[in-house]
């Protein structure tokens, strides 16, 4: 797990944009679901007690060597998080401890 953080929205903007093509990830073309059914996906956000206020955005995706990735954002710290699970471990595993340990409870 790592992240960043940015000293104010359009250096988040530009950060996020950034990271994004150097994963070569694309959010236009991602399914509009976390955990995708397809290669990867893109979802909103939001605290369990405010379902109308989306934080941020969930990505997720596998790389060419069965990594799984979860990347989230929070445009309310200007804040960019990623998770990593190894090869060796499912999809379903990642969405798991996501669900866990997510703000949400």
């Amino acid at each position: 797990m790592w992240g960043y953080q940015f000293p104010d929205k359009t250096a988040f903007d530009t950060g996020f944009a950034t990271f994004n093509d150097y994963v070569k990830f694309d959010p236009a073309q991602a399914e509009a679901a976390a955990a995708p059914a397809s290669t990867y996906g893109a979802a909103g956000w939001n605290l369990s007690d405010s379902p109308g206020v989306q934080l941020g955005t969930l990505e997720c995706y596998s790389d060419s060597s069965e990594n799984h990735y979860y990347v989230w954002t929070d445009t309310t710290e200007y804040t960019i998080i990623v998770a990593e699970s190894g090869s060796d471990q499912a999809y379903a595993q990642l969405d798991a401890w996501w669900r866990a340990n997510n703000r949400n409870r």
